[in-house]
């Protein structure tokens, strides 16, 4: 996830400061443009984070539950360490079944049907 925020932060450098306070010089071997920075860059800059928690939030508007949000993000779940141990179940039909529903979701955003 690292690798991909850096190419996310070399793709919105008008937010991006060198250790002067002005602009960032750019760094050899990487991009070095605003080809991602959104809404004009009225909301600032964004990360690969911030689509991990509107996915998130997106599930849970959907009905999804909120283990099952937790699994889709790969987090470790409290719990008892005996329950973790003898409970294999991978959830993978729920888990799909959450993408899908997020999936179809954004289709109808990006044809203009909501």
């Amino acid at each position: 996830m690292k690798s991909i925020s850096k190419q996310v932060g070399d793709r919105q450098t008008r937010f991006k400061k060198g250790a002067d306070g002005g602009p960032r010089k750019p760094m050899k071997n990487r991009r070095h443009d605003n080809t991602l920075v959104l809404a004009a860059g009225g909301n600032g800059a964004w990360t690969p984070h911030d689509l991990r928690r509107t996915g998130a939030t997106m599930m849970q508007g959907l009905g999804v539950s909120l283990e099952i949000i937790d699994r889709c993000q790969n987090h470790v779940l409290p719990g008892s360490k005996v329950r973790r141990h003898y409970l294999h179940h991978d959830y993978a039909h729920e888990k799909r079944e959450a993408w899908r529903q997020l999936g179809e979701r954004l289709l109808l955003i990006l044809s203009g049907q909501v």
